[in-house]
């Protein structure tokens, strides 16, 4: 029995040499971060369990709302107890000069479906009015409101102060 025992344990020293120090789990995706995360801005005590809040994106001419891009859609609906509400937002806007071919490929926004459509400023308003004082939730939002506030800052439209939580992180 002794010599039996023996030849298991080095049975089993040999298999161990053969498994990876790891093991893979199949469907986990791990992310490093930091100890906290940035997915709350201009935070206000409210609650929001039963809130009504708007879920919005924005399509840009580019990458930078600081350097002459800015916003040719906006698109957001009203989310009540965790149902989206028939009030719906969504409008082009016609930025005053071409697209970029790159940007249309991106969005599907071309010249011919703005050229029609209100200026950004209008828009701008409009929306601002629509979405209220509710809070509003974004992927990469981040991105989408330094637009908001860019055309708010062109405009003289005053300051962005919605809570808004970011989907990113």
């Amino acid at each position: 029995k002794l010599e039996q025992a023996k030849e298991k344990l080095e049975e089993e020293i040999e298999n161990k040499k053969n498994k990876p120090n790891f093991k893979a789990l199949y469907g986990c995706e791990l992310e490093m971060s930091e100890n906290y995360l940035n997915v709350v801005f201009n935070k206000r005590e409210q609650e929001l369990d039963n809130a009504t809040f708007v879920v919005f994106d924005v399509e840009t001419t580019g990458f930078n709302a600081g350097i002459g891009d800015s916003i040719i859609e906006i698109g957001a609906v009203k989310v009540k107890n965790g149902i989206v509400q028939e009030e719906r937002f969504d409008e082009l806007i016609n930025p005053g000069h071409p697209i970029d071919p790159v940007i249309t490929n991106l969005t599907g926004i071309s010249d011919y479906k703005v050229k029609d459509c209100d200026n950004e400023e209008n828009v701008t308003k409009r929306f601002l009015e629509w979405i209220g004082d509710l809070p509003m939730v974004a992927h990469n939002a981040k991105f989408d409101i330094s637009f908001i506030e860019m055309a708010m800052k062109k405009y003289n439209l005053g300051e962005f102060k919605n809570t808004v939580i970011d989907t990113l992180e």
